[in-house]
């Protein structure tokens, strides 16, 4: 809802979730129903089950596959990379491009680049931001170049169900959401410093990079795959840095409509639905002034048709455990990701 209001092109926004056999299908599938504004628009499994040597039925790769063989959101593997067995192996990377792979899911992320104390990285940084790459970034090399092209995945139109159940396994969807959560965000947007196109000079990093073998590699340059042309380039220096006259006061949004008052400062006329609930916070703001800060209130800020926060409990050795996946974030942005092997 922040970017339908604040930008002015659509930004995909998706769900990364852990491979838990709980709720794998349910998860997924709660996440896939509702409207644009409630349901995700790409999902992402972090799964770690390839371990060693295995083959695509012994790491339940086909179960994995199977199970969201008719999910109607594009989805990819959000993080793989086993390290439970060393040396790390990628097997999966040649099963996650094949036809029994790339028919469901549409690749993945290899976790990790940079080398951290969970040990999952193929790279060590130094203070100097110099790079030593590990030996399991040249069985990954390797792996990904025995990848002799494969068959993407088939075009499809899939209908998404636009009413969701009233329960789902494992899932609790009676926990109410903070009342007051970004509600004014939402409504108003924010003063931010506005990303914009810049053209690359260099084209060669500056810091050292050194193979396994501790020999430095020279070639760094970066290679262009697919050059790009803006239409209309904004010359305008320093074009969409935050400044004084970018304020929340006299910035306008596309998607509101906004109305001139007494003062010449343009006010936003909103959304019937947010208005509603910015007037609520309002109200709930004042009882809790005249009560001394605290307040409480029946109704909730937010719609009940879809809670984001979803809660999984289990008992274990008479121990509750409390999983709560919150799933209402505000998106400013959405950030690409280009991986690169040298």
């Amino acid at each position: 809802m922040y970017i339908s209001n604040h930008s002015p092109r659509k930004i995909p926004v998706g769900y990364s979730a852990a491979d838990d056999l709980r709720f794998r299908i349910s998860l997924a599938h709660y996440l896939e129903c509702g409207d644009e504004f409630t349901s995700a628009d790409f999902y992402g499994v972090n799964s770690y089950q390839w371990c060693g040597h295995q083959s695509f039925t012994s790491s339940g790769y086909d179960s994995l596959v199977a199970d969201y063989k008719d999910y109607s959101l594009p989805i990819f593997l959000s993080e793989y990379g086993c390290n439970a067995v060393y040396p790390r192996l990628f097997q999966e990377v040649l099963a996650l491009y094949t036809p029994e792979m790339t028919e469901v899911f549409s690749g993945g992320l290899v976790y990790e680049f940079t080398q951290e104390p969970n040990n999952y990285g193929l790279v060590e940084l130094d203070q100097s931001g110099n790079a030593y790459t590990i030996g399991e970034f040249d069985t990954l090399k390797e792996k990904f170049n025995q990848v002799n092209g494969f068959e993407p995945r088939t075009p499809q139109e899939n209908s998404r169900p636009t009413i969701c159940k009233e329960e789902y396994d494992n899932i609790n969807l009676e926990i109410p959401i903070p009342s007051s959560f970004g509600v004014d965000m939402i409504a108003h947007g924010l003063p931010v410093r506005r990303g914009t196109f810049v053209h690359v000079t260099v084209n060669a990093t500056m810091h050292r990079i050194y193979n396994t073998n501790g020999e430095e590699m020279t070639n760094k340059e970066i290679k262009i795959l697919q050059p790009l042309t803006l239409q209309n380039p904004d010359r305008t220096p320093n074009a969409g840095m935050f400044d004084a006259s970018n304020s929340i006061n006299n910035t306008t949004h596309p998607g509101i409509e906004y109305a001139t008052v007494s003062d010449g400062v343009a006010q936003p006329t909103l959304p019937s639905n947010i208005a509603r609930r910015v007037e609520e916070r309002k109200h709930l703001d004042q009882h809790k002034k005249l009560n001394g800060g605290f307040a409480e209130s029946s109704a909730s800020v937010y719609p009940s048709s879809k809670a984001s926060k979803v809660t999984e409990s289990t008992n274990s050795g008479g121990k509750k455990q409390s999983l709560t996946l919150l799933a209402s974030a505000i998106a400013c942005g959405f950030v690409g990701i280009v991986y690169g092997m040298l």
